[in-house]
């Protein structure tokens, strides 16, 4: 997602992202990925209604309403997919109605020119019986495409949506469909709704396998266990070091990583997933959780400098001069060879320690050193004065 000034001054914003679930599993492809080229809901006749997005549709797709002067419209106030649910689940307001052919005898023709020649595409159309049928009634239906059969014979299901799709991607550039009745149908053909998606191909793999690899090899060798989806990163590397240690990874790099010592993106993008897996297992834990016996883990840079409780009383003079209060404790005024510092001290249950020492800033003042003595909990760092 690209956010753009467009006026050429000014700071880009946005004011609200709302994100919906998507049914990519419903929609699958042999290789790339899809792109809507278009998407009708044949039922709707269009006036100043354009047609139904969100919340009638839960995954926010938009259906727009689309008009043929040969053809009409059938409607029903029962529910569709009452108690069951299609794969690609179309919204039921949008089921309610259907198209169908204004001369008894006729067909539902419809056809789209691609601008690309080349272009591939998936088409999905969705169909269910809005009218209960008599007896002597019977609604059989067939598709084909130029000229050829498409889906043999069918009858839809009442009140229950049937979705017939093309298995792989179609091409050619001549694209002519057409629903049509059987001969011993008593009833022209209905559509409900039509969706056409362009195939993209990349040339490259969406992600690096020897990315995957490696964070599988980290995963197997720190016995990193997590549930969910697997982590995937792009195959273009966008950080060029972490440093891990704070996430309580320690020892030799595993031998599989070794060997792909060459590829340095790679293992800089391995690293940098594996230090957000941490991140994400550490936002899971619960208020009150067990933590760590030892709260602190000191940064590099602090430890050259750990302090004992009674070193913080020589340099604060007794806890003497107070500079501040705040919701993780009291900072207090201190000289460290006549160099001023101030001095944190922190409540030992306070979960917000581990966070504190982690965090750097430009604009926050150097650490200067830490003090972790029992029930002691102090960070030190360079006094700023404040004018």
């Amino acid at each position: 997602m690209g956010i753009s000034k467009g006026t050429g001054s000014g700071v880009p914003f946005i004011s609200a992202i709302e994100l919906r679930p998507s049914l990519n599993a419903s929609y699958p492809t042999q290789v790339g990925s899809l792109a809507l080229e278009m998407r009708f809901d044949t039922g709707q006749v269009p006036t100043d209604f354009e047609g139904y997005r969100y919340p009638f549709d839960v995954h926010d797709r938009f259906w727009y309403a689309y008009d043929r002067d040969d053809w009409t419209q059938l409607s029903t106030s029962q529910t569709i997919d009452s108690g069951s649910s299609n794969d690609y689940q179309p919204p039921p307001i949008v089921m309610r109605t259907a198209a169908t052919p204004r001369r008894a005898n006729a067909s539902l023709d419809f056809f789209w020119l691609p601008a690309d020649d080349k272009a591939s595409y998936y088409v999905y159309m969705h169909f269910a019986e809005v009218e209960k049928l008599q007896a002597n009634q019977s609604r059989l239906q067939y598709i084909t495409r130029n000229g050829q059969v498409f889906y043999e014979l069918f009858a839809p299901d009442y009140l229950y949506t049937n979705s017939i799709f093309s298995p792989a991607a179609l091409s050619g550039g001549k694209y002519n469909f057409s629903i049509r009745k059987a001969e011993n149908s008593t009833l022209p053909p209905i559509l409900k709704a039509i969706e056409i998606y362009t195939l993209k191909e990349f040339l490259e793999l969406e992600t690096n396998q020897e990315d995957i690899d490696a964070i599988n090899i980290i995963k197997s060798t720190y016995k990193i266990k997590r549930t969910g989806k697997e982590i995937h990163v792009p195959l273009k590397p966008t950080c060029g070091k972490v440093n891990l240690e704070k996430n309580k990874l320690t020892g030799s790099v595993p031998v599989g990583l070794i060997e792909r010592r060459k590829n340095v993106a790679g293992i800089s993008m391995l690293l940098l997933s594996v230090a957000a897996l941490c991140w994400g297992i550490k936002r899971k834990r619960q208020p009150g959780a067990v933590t760590d016996a030892n709260p602190i883990i000191a940064p590099a840079e602090a430890r050259k400098r750990q302090f004992t409780y009674s070193e913080i009383l020589q340099i604060t003079n007794n806890l003497k001069r107070i500079l501040g209060k705040g919701g993780f404790g009291t900072v207090y005024h201190g000289c460290i060879d006549k160099t001023q510092v101030a001095v944190k001290m922190l409540s030992p249950s306070s979960v917000q320690v581990n966070l504190l020492i982690r965090i750097h800033h430009i604009n926050l003042t150097s650490l200067v050193g830490y003090c972790n003595d029992e029930n002691h909990i102090g960070l030190v760092y360079e006094y700023m004065k404040i004018t």
